[in-house]
């Protein structure tokens, strides 16, 4: 009887053992079951806030290249507008460069004009070398005159005159007063060695020469050579008009 009695105190221990077991199972279960509920619903929570995140990004995303958009096509409407516009001021730009060309063309072919009918007479190099050259061969003695008075005249005389002496000539300067105008150079006519020596440089170099006797002379003033042929300088041709 004892030992039933035991046994039986046994069971309903372990019995209250296992019904507590089984509520702490029916309790964890339970908390399992609430715990995988919590991360269903967390996890689909954080996936909605997730999906609205990257389309809130893709929204301001598609806005900010809709922007850039917008700005590129004004962009390039104010770049299509500047080139027009840069083409237009090209071309009044070249219309203007050719109208200036044009008055600086006038221009420099009405300072020719004006440099021919006042600019003094200047011998070039090229005819101081063919003058030098055909001088230097024979020579000779020279009475040189120009027109007393008239300073264009005395510098073409005084170009003459350095040529002449480096071509070893004599040279007697003279200042005359004419009764009159003789335009240009003369050599008149004079059957000399030295006279035809005279034409002959002057053709070579090819600078017009008149033969014809100048106005007569009231006075000459400076050295002078028995016996040399004149050069008289005369004054400078007026410019047809």
């Amino acid at each position: 009887m004892a030992k039933a009695a035991s046994l039986s105190q046994t069971v309903d221990t372990w019995n209250w053992l296992l019904l507590i077991a089984l509520v702490v199972t029916a309790i964890a279960a339970l908390g399992v079951a609430f715990a995988t509920y919590k991360v269903i619903t967390l996890q689909r929570d954080l996936n909605d806030a997730q999906a609205e995140v990257i389309a809130a990004k893709d929204r301001d995303l598609a806005a900010t290249i809709a922007g850039m958009n917008a700005d590129a096509e004004k962009f390039k409407a104010q770049a299509n507008k500047d080139i027009e516009q840069a083409r237009k001021d090209a071309a009044g730009a070249n219309q203007s460069a050719a109208i200036l060309e044009k008055d600086a063309a006038t221009a420099r072919l009405e300072t020719e004009k004006i440099k021919q009918s006042v600019g003094w007479r200047t011998l070039s190099q090229q005819n101081a070398t063919a003058l030098i050259q055909v001088l230097g061969a024979k020579p000779g003695s020279v009475i040189l005159q120009y027109t007393d008075g008239d300073p264009e005249s005395l510098f073409l005389a005084i170009q003459l005159e350095s040529i002449l002496g480096k071509a070893k000539w004599q040279v007697a300067p003279q200042a005359a007063k004419i009764s009159g105008i003789l335009f240009g150079i003369s050599l008149p006519d004079d059957n000399g060695e030295d006279a035809r020596t005279l034409r002959s440089a002057f053709t070579a170099a090819q600078i017009p020469f008149g033969t014809a006797e100048p106005p007569p002379i009231g006075m000459a003033m400076g050295s002078t050579i028995t016996g040399a042929p004149r050069l008289f300088i005369g004054s400078r041709k007026p410019p047809l008009p």
